[in-house]
């Protein structure tokens, strides 16, 4: 009895349907009106940012992390999914919430004397220069969206 109990238990639990949650979001770049969330991006050494978007009514909270790295690519590109942890002065955004992107570069900061100085006035503004990209360029927010 033991035996068939437990049999049926397995066979139960293999022949259970597998469920995953979906969850479906609405991000047309054409359709989204967004401003940045000034309360949550702020300038100094942050790696966050955070945008909100209303597409067709609805609120869509956009939140994503920076890098910068010196692996450069020219403005608007959607990396492999991959990218290169080393100082550098080319900022790099990613979403991470509701979706996760790919990594696309934002910004060049400009070369001076200072390698180090460049590395940390990068990591010092990335985040809100990827705010900043989001909400105000079609291009970049193409290429976030369409990397999901």
């Amino acid at each position: 009895m033991k035996k068939l109990l437990t049999l049926t238990a397995v066979v139960a639990m293999l022949a259970a349907p597998a469920t995953a949650v979906q969850k479906c979001v609405a991000l047309t770049p054409e359709n989204l009106s967004c401003s940045i969330d000034e309360s949550f991006v702020d300038v100094g050494m942050e790696s966050d940012w955070r945008v909100n978007c209303t597409n067709n009514g609805k609120t869509i909270v956009v939140h994503g992390v920076t890098m910068c790295s010196n692996g450069w690519l020219g403005e608007n590109r959607v990396t492999n999914g991959q990218l290169y942890v080393s100082p550098g002065t080319g900022c790099f955004c990613r979403i991470i919430s509701p979706a996760v992107s790919k990594w696309v570069s934002a910004f060049k900061f400009s070369v001076t004397d200072s390698e180090m100085e460049d590395a940390w006035r990068c990591t010092d503004s990335c985040a809100y220069q990827c705010a900043y990209e989001f909400v105000n360029d079609q291009t970049f927010r193409q290429a976030m969206l369409s990397s999901l």
